[in-house]
């Protein structure tokens, strides 16, 4: 029944699906009793793990929910073949990250999709995050090599990000989202993860709508990437996430510091030129008080002269708010 699939249902490869996870379990028992006399039969791991990656394809595109369940089937079947005592090897590691990936990559798809419905995706991406985050790590434990440079590692820590929001949204779980946040954003940080993942994370925050403290903190750590890895800035991207984190800042003073670093950019070499100018605009409209006033006479240095009027303006306003 498996090797002539083209024809089946959801139903019947729901089936397979079920006998294929019943296989694991007798394959995972049978492990259990392995020993010198009785040695793994690789030969049956071998075949049950290919099977279902096969599978897995062939419902990619209509069944994606069993799909991510045989990918999942895929990568549990081949921590079995692994004898107890002996550490796996990479290439067993790495067939078992890349099923993992993909399950995942799925169901927080799914989750991301379905709403509320998507609890039972968003409890099983968890489940798959874990097990895929241990195999990165025992990868780059085992393969110097791979240290910065596993591109899955960093895109599971991006789908990571999402999943918390999704858990903090659906599951309504205890503690504080922002401490989760945080412990993610900070590894990757700490092990210099592409500007393009603290990018990823800063989007979610645009698309997903989260507290303002996991949006200040988010965009604060993709703008420190960014000016810590880059080097030609992408100023156009740098001044709508400044001004995104300028609205989420929890203090007036912080407000102002966000501001200051707006302005250094503009005074610096080139910045004058190229910084966007409907943001300084922007940043010249906090006229609320003398120190908004005298911040966005500064910035306003930088505007074109076809704006003279509105810098006039802002002149005489700053004036009224002296005289009052």
């Amino acid at each position: 029944m498996v090797s002539d699939s083209s024809e089946l249902g959801l139903g019947e490869y729901t089936e397979i699906l079920n006998h294929m996870e019943q296989a694991s379990k007798l394959l995972e028992s049978a492990n259990q009793q392995v020993s010198d006399e009785f040695p793994p039969i690789q030969s049956e791991f071998e075949w049950f793990r290919q099977t279902c990656w096969n599978l897995a394809i062939k419902t990619a595109v209509n069944f994606t929910t069993v799909s991510c369940q045989f990918f999942s089937c895929s990568a549990r079947i081949l921590s079995l073949g692994v004898a107890e005592g002996t550490e796996p090897s990479l290439e067993i590691l790495n067939n078992k990250k890349i099923s993992l990936y993909v399950a995942l990559l799925g169901e927080v798809e799914q989750a991301r999709d379905a709403g509320q419905a998507g609890v039972e995706h968003i409890q099983r991406a968890r489940r798959l995050l874990d097990d895929l985050l241990s195999t990165c790590r025992k990868l780059i434990l085992s393969d110097a090599g791979l240290t910065g440079k596993d591109k899955i590692y960093h895109e599971s820590l991006a789908l990571e990000y999402e999943l918390i929001l999704l858990e903090y949204e659906y599951l309504k779980p205890g503690g504080s989202i922002l401490e989760s946040i945080r412990q993610c954003v900070t590894r990757a940080t700490e092990e210099l993860f592409p500007v393009k993942i603290f990018q990823r994370m800063a989007d979610l925050c645009l698309r997903m709508n989260p507290p303002s403290s996991v949006v200040f903190f988010t965009v604060g750590a993709a703008l420190a990437a960014m000016m810590k890895q880059e080097t030609h800035l992408d100023l156009q991207q740098f001044a709508q996430w400044l001004r995104l984190m300028i609205s989420a800042s929890p203090t007036t003073e912080v407000s102002i510091e966000m501001y200051q670093q707006a302005l250094e950019i503009m005074q610096s070499s080139g910045g004058m030129r190229s910084y966007p100018e409907d943001e300084i605009q922007c940043a010249g409209d906090k006229e609320n008080a003398v120190m908004w006033c005298e911040m966005a006479l500064k910035i306003c240095v930088h505007l074109p002269e076809d704006c003279a009027d509105q810098v006039a303006q802002m002149t005489r306003d700053y004036g009224e708010i002296l005289a009052e």
